[in-house]
């Protein structure tokens, strides 16, 4: 019987497209639906259906590209093997075995690719797999805790090995005789393999060090809180390099933020300024607030010659939204579209084991939102590239920004096994379970896992820092950079009844202090820990101070150089803080109760289609929204704060000396106390203008009662 002729590689080429063509149907079929969350929302859905139905079926023709070229490319690997083992064992040559060898080769790469996605991002393929429950949870189980990715990477090396191996013979075969052929390309690979090489050698050249700085990095992190960090003597040893950085720097053992939210936090960081000073006092500002003239560290610096760049992924997604004098920003944006293009890739789970790597999130920016794939190692790579284009540069100032130990705390591949439970099969197993609004029955078990992938995210996190400071160092820029390591705001993880997460309330210390470290290379401070209260909008006219420059006129916020040296021993400086927008309307999930209540985030917030689908809050609700915040005072060793309901305002006081977790409360007791802490609180308020005390609240003055 004669042989046939081996398949060709367009053939292969458009089996293999046709294959992925197919896994696409499945996932738009399968998983169809507009979710945040895992909610579903009417309005959101009807929204999206109206607003976003044409960009979304634009984006699903990409997505379909994508399938079809990583198709393509599979095919033709998979018809390279299928050759060789028809030169190699010619009775294997029919056509039908060919196509059957063709397609299970597909499949057997495709395999192995999911499952190695599968156990180094699980969370990526939670919703879809674990939180199915029967034989895709467990098959999620068996791949990250049995098998683990050592054997996979093997794998997937070997069958490609293998394939080359195959079609190499395949063509060594086929050229014998063919010895000027052989010369040829055997010389023309030789000058593609040269000009590949002196290519890659001009792109990774160092660039000439120029640099003479006083450089700056603010590396920040969010909602790491410094009773979970090694530096700062927990147990487990989530952080090494911020430890050798504050060894090598000064410590800030009290430090507090004025709005545990990332946006206000930010800017009152980098401004100097209380959120009620300079107007982000949400997530959502609206556009006005956000085109506000700044005078923010970036733009003051940027105006005397540094090179200003923030850095982020998707909790850093506030960086392009406003204009803070930053002159490059690599960071996701967000927007009301983005909600839509994210679950329209999210949902494609044969596509992201092919774009989970730096490489998809080029080619596919919305990964950097993905909270399923914030990989600390990202954003280091990403400093990494700028930091090269620094070293020509006279002086550079860096905001850096992970987002791994946001909530739901999604560390990779093997951070969220590094501290977890063996046998631990609860909701939290990768991640801490991701849906709002729903009641939670935590366990024990589900206690020490969610603080486990906590701790495995700021593990994360912290080598991605050893990888930044050692890159300084490989650049010749470690000993002309301050370095600066903080967080946005610190997280409640279930303690004393405060519930998990961050401003929704202000009780207790957990979502208030952040650790806050400062590394000036060019000189040493006579103290290593300060131990004195300071707050975050110290920040800035303390980094003005150590590179030279004055600090704005008027501001409320003060340098820390004297408290780093030595002459400003038991300063405490008072505390402000407030909450921000809750996100839920009501709910068994919602843990802050006593509040006036307003509409959930869809009901409150809109998105501005003129300004590039900005979600913002609503207009008419900016009264009621920051009515009904809460705001706290920390001065000496007491604590007070306004918590306004419907029919009364309610006030909580602390003596943090005797109470540092907050559990009392001594309003009753101690009224000359509470008195006094009102009204210091209040004349610090009232210098906002256009907002009064009437009635015991703290209203706007059009809505005086």
């Amino acid at each position: 019987m004669k042989n046939d002729r081996p398949i060709k590689y367009s053939l292969g080429a458009l089996i293999g497209a046709l294959i992925y063509i197919i896994l696409f149907a499945y996932c738009l079929a399968a998983h169809f639906g507009f979710s945040v969350m895992g909610v579903t929302d009417p309005e959101l859905s009807r929204l999206a259906q109206v607003y976003l139905l044409k960009p979304v079926i634009l984006f699903e023709l990409r997505v379909l590209a994508a399938y079809l070229a990583i198709g393509a490319g599979a095919g033709l690997i998979a018809a390279a093997m299928t050759r060789g083992i028809a030169h190699l064992f010619p009775r294997l040559m029919s056509r039908p075995l060919q196509l059957m060898k063709l397609i299970g080769i597909i499949l057997v790469l495709h395999v192995l690719v999911f499952a190695r996605a599968v156990v180094l991002y699980p969370q990526l393929f939670t919703e879809f797999m674990y939180e199915k429950g029967g034989f895709w949870k467990q098959l999620q189980i068996f791949l990250t805790d049995r098998v683990g990715l050592a054997p996979l990477d093997a794998a997937l090396v070997l069958v490609l090995a293998a394939g080359f191996a195959l079609w190499a013979a395949a063509v060594a075969s086929s050229w014998k005789g063919q010895g000027v052929l052989r010369r040829r390309l055997g010389i023309a690979a030789s000058t593609a393999a040269a000009a590949f090489i002196f290519g890659a050698l001009l792109w990774w050249w160092p660039a000439p060090i120029t640099n003479h700085g006083p450089n700056l990095i603010i590396i920040g992190a969010d909602s790491i809180r410094p009773d979970h960090l090694s530096a700062y003597g927990y147990g487990r040893d989530t952080s090494p390099a911020l430890k050798e950085l504050a060894d090598a720097g000064v410590r800030f053992d009290q430090a507090y933020v004025q709005l545990p939210r990332t946006f206000p936090s930010w800017v009152s960081l980098l401004t100097g300024e209380y959120p009620f000073s300079h107007g982000i006092t949400t997530m959502f500002p609206s556009v006005a607030d956000r085109q506000k003239e700044f005078h923010a560290l970036p733009g003051i610096l940027r105006d005397r010659g540094w090179t200003t760049t923030a850095v982020a992924d998707y909790a850093g997604d506030i960086f392009p939204r406003i204009d803070l004098g930053f002159q490059y920003v690599d960071a996701p944006d967000f927007n009301f579209r983005t909600l839509g293009t994210m679950r329209g890739l999210e949902i494609h789970t044969h596509l992201l084991p092919y774009l989970a790597n730096p490489w998809g999130r080029e080619l596919f920016p919305i990964l950097k939102e993905f909270a399923s794939l914030g990989n600390p190692a990202f954003v280091e790579r990403d400093v990494k590239k700028w930091l090269r284009r620094f070293r020509g540069r006279d002086r550079f100032m860096m905001a850096v920004f992970f987002s791994a130990t946001h909530f739901p705390y999604s560390p990779p591949w093997p951070y969220y096994h590094r501290y977890a439970e063996p046998g631990y099969q609860g909701l939290s197993k990768y991640s801490k379970f991701n849906r709002i609004n729903v009641e939670e029955n935590i366990t024990d078990d589900d206690l020490r896992q969610i603080n486990a992938v906590f701790d495995g995210a700021i593990r994360a996190t912290d080598d991605a820092v050893a990888g930044i400071m050692e890159a300084l160092r490989d650049d010749g820029l470690a000993d002309n950079t301050i370095v600066v390591f903080l967080t946005d705001h610190g997280e409640n993880l279930y303690e004393n009844g405060n519930g998990m997460g961050h401003g929704d309330h202000l009780r207790g210390p957990c979502s208030l202090r952040i650790p806050l470290i400062i590394h000036d290379p060019r000189q040493r401070f006579a103290v290593k820990a300060v131990a004195e209260r300071v707050r975050e909008i110290d920040l800035m006219p303390t980094l003005l101070d150590l590179v030279g420059l004055p600090a704005p006129a008027g501001l409320p916020a003060v340098s820390l150089r004297p408290l780093m040296e030595g002459k400003a021993r038991g300063l405490d400086l008072p505390v402000y803080a407030e909450t921000g927008l809750w996100f839920v309307h009501d709910g068994p999930g919602f843990f802050q109760k006593e509040r006036i209540r307003y509409p959930d985030v869809t009901g409150i917030c809109w998105f501005e289609d003129f300004y590039n689908n900005e979600i913002v809050r609503r207009e008419e609700w900016e009264g009621l929204t920051e009515l009904a915040k809460h705001r706290a005072l920390i001065e000496g060793d007491y604590k007070v704060i306004y918590v306004p309901l419907p029919d009364r305002v309610k006030w909580e006081l602390y003596d943090l000396s005797s109470d540092p977790e907050e559990r009392h409360d001594l309003a009753a007791e101690r009224p000359a106390e509470l008195e006094r802490m009102k009204q210091d609180l209040f004349k610090l308020l009232l210098t906002r203008p256009g907002w009064t005390v009437a009635g015991g609240y703290y209203v706007p003055v059009a809505e005086e009662r």
